[in-house]
């Protein structure tokens, strides 16, 4: 039984580290918030306009801040509840607790882009580490957005909305928009998008097109994420690891010795 207690106990020493983890400040939209007075933004996601316009036709200029969170069932996130009774819906997809929608102003329904299109561009950054083999690097995620939108990582395009149908970009779901996930996929040494990730900090930008129409016009992006890489090299053992481990093999030779005695 000691043997076996040693044995186990300098295995997960050893082992500790070489699982693979996910990258440093990488969170999906919707997650890492702040509410104040009732209104929630997105302490990871900034919103700027590129260029856009309010419900009648204004000029409308954001500069770079935290994006809103749409953290509310009503228009238009659900498709299956309405406005005041009144029968209106929406069709967005539904919120959920693995993220939520972002929207440059709030309420969410706030009517933008009345007579010509209008662009919004959000940011988020996180980091991968000098002790992480770059390598081995892997981001999944899925999107969508309302209406339409491309997505650049560190200024190299990976992934398209574009419910008008053309094809003629990184990586289009045509018809996806803001009722059905458009995925995308970066391998760092291999694949369509190679090389797109760097040690250090890494930026993802999404800039959203939402298409103009008068009246009952919303825009946002909704963003999740799966990431993984391993460890360059395994860890050093901290102080109390590290005598746990010479415990456990002075514990082995010990039980070694005595078997030869006995």
């Amino acid at each position: 039984m000691r043997y076996l207690i040693a044995t186990t106990t300098a295995a997960l020493l050893i082992s500790s580290g070489a699982f693979a983890s996910s990258f440093t400040g990488l969170y999906n939209t919707g997650i890492n918030t702040t509410t104040t007075n009732g209104i929630t933004t997105d302490n990871s996601y900034s919103v700027s306009t590129i260029s856009a316009t309010d419900g009648s036709g204004n000029p409308l200029i954001i500069n770079p801040t935290s994006a809103y969170v749409a953290n509310t069932l009503v228009f238009p996130i659900s498709s299956n509840e309405s406005i005041n009774g009144t029968g209106q819906t929406g069709s967005w997809l539904p919120l959920s607790s693995t993220s939520a929608w972002l929207t440059p102003l709030t309420p969410a329904s706030t009517s933008l882009d009345a007579y010509k299109n209008g662009t919004y561009q959000y940011q988020t950054s996180f980091t991968i580490g000098t002790n992480q083999n770059l390598s081995t690097a892997v981001l999944n995620g899925q999107w969508a957005a309302d209406n339409a939108g491309t997505l650049y990582l560190n200024g190299h395009l990976i992934s398209t909305i574009d419910p008008s149908g053309s094809t003629n970009q990184a990586s289009s779901n045509d018809g996806a928009a803001y009722n059905a996930w458009t995925s995308f996929s970066v391998v760092e040494n291999s694949g369509a998008f190679k090389n797109d990730l760097n040690t250090g900090t890494n930026t993802l930008t999404f800039d959203v097109t939402n298409y103009a129409q008068v009246g009952g016009n919303p825009t946002g992006l909704r963003a999740e994420f799966t990431s993984s890489i391993s460890p360059s090299i395994s860890p050093v053992p901290e102080p109390s690891e590290g005598a746990l481990l010479l415990s456990g093999i002075g514990l082995l030779g010990f039980i070694a010795v005595r078997r030869k005695t006995v």
